[in-house]
């Protein structure tokens, strides 16, 4: 059989085979395969680069259709370091390997590596010149990244195309009296919490998984565009009530957490929200710890602000911001309710959860 030369195709049937196959390995194999690649003009959905100090990886997804990981290891981190066999040159440096999935959808790799920031650093950029990258996402913590103030400034603000930062990462405990083990937030320094809170491009969306502490609190006025909180004890009733951020999402990994703002404290906040003082909010999301029923929040909510019933006749893709209309099935516990300014926001109670988005500002008819 004679040898059928890929890349000598024209650039659509090229493309089309190339669809069917492992585009990140194919782009691996030389750097006309993966200039090849590039021309295609590949969007990553995601594209992650974490360092944290029991994970140190690079993950990337192409059309939900792909999923490739590169994960590293120093040699003393694995058992059986000669069974790493593979070697991959990506501009000059040569990992050695072992490649633990090789499907058509998912593709991992593992790797050795003496510095993980550098070798992550190559890797990403590979990836970068290779697919279209506009959704960058940086995972670290204070253990598993080199230079951390530094890299937050000089790095992760610098990158046009990041849209998220993880801070910290959640471990899993064992359950008293349990064979399982549940998710808690792993510990972080208080300093690397209010650095970043201080210091990250608000325009990036800040989630924060670690815990600081008992004793941490944030005194400033958070005007970060969005903000995630997993084990928030540390955030306020008056962090929530002085933040400019126009998502806010607050969750207790850890169910034995007392909540950290009551249920009248929200409902204190929809009050300053009809009235105007909360302008700046479009999305709020809360996993309390109230042990209420849904039933019991939703009946505290109706009977301590005005609601009205949910406009099932709302054309949700008349609005930017329409993630409700994700959760319309849930309409026994969803209600609207009504800014003096005019705008309209809906409130959903589930167990343990209550959502609350606005659907057009007072600016936006």
């Amino acid at each position: 059989m004679k040898p059928f030369f890929l890349l000598k195709l024209p650039h659509i049937p090229f493309k089309e085979i190339a669809m069917s196959l492992n585009v990140v390995a194919l782009a691996m194999c030389s750097e006309k395969s993966r200039k090849a690649i590039e021309l295609m003009k590949l969007k990553a959905t995601q594209l992650v680069i974490t360092q944290v100090f029991n994970e140190h990886l690079v993950y990337m997804s192409i059309n939900n259709g792909l999923w490739f990981t590169w994960k590293l290891f120093f040699p003393s981190e694995v058992a059986n370091p000669e069974g790493f066999t593979e070697q991959f040159t990506i501009d000059g440096k040569v990992f050695q390997s072992i490649t633990t999935e090789n499907w058509d959808y998912a593709y991992r790799i593992c790797s050795l590596s003496d510095n993980y920031h550098n070798s992550a650093h190559t890797i990403q950029k590979f990836i970068r010149k290779t697919f279209v990258c506009q959704n960058v996402e940086y995972h670290i913590d204070v253990d598993g990244c080199e230079n951390f103030d530094h890299y937050v400034l000089e790095t992760v603000n610098k990158d046009p195309e990041c849209k998220t930062l993880e801070l910290g990462t959640t471990i899993y405990v064992p359950l008293e009296n349990s064979k399982y083990k549940t998710r808690a937030a792993g510990p972080l320094n208080p300093w690397h919490v209010e650095f970043v809170l201080s210091n990250l491009n608000e325009n990036i969306e800040l989630i924060i998984s670690g815990d600081p502490g008992d004793d941490f609190r944030y005194t400033k006025i958070i005007s970060r565009k969005s903000l995630v909180i997993y084990s928030p004890r540390w955030f306020t009733y008056q962090n929530l009530v002085e933040s400019k951020s126009e998502k806010l999402f607050i969750s207790s990994e850890n169910k034995s957490d007392e909540a950290c703002i009551a249920l009248e404290e929200i409902i204190s906040y929809f009050k300053s929200w009809i009235t105007g003082k909360q302008s700046s909010i479009l999305c709020l999301a809360v996993r309390n710890n109230w042990m209420l029923h849904s039933e019991e929040v939703f009946n505290k909510l109706t009977n301590g602000i005005e609601t009205s019933v949910f406009d099932e006749r709302r054309n949700a893709s008349d609005y930017k911001n329409n993630w409700l209309s994700k959760v319309t099935e849930y309409t026994d516990r969803l209600v609207d309710i009504r800014a003096n300014d005019g705008s309209v926001a809906s409130i959903v109670c589930k167990p343990n959860m209550l959502f609350f988005g606005v659907w057009s500002k007072a600016s936006n008819p």
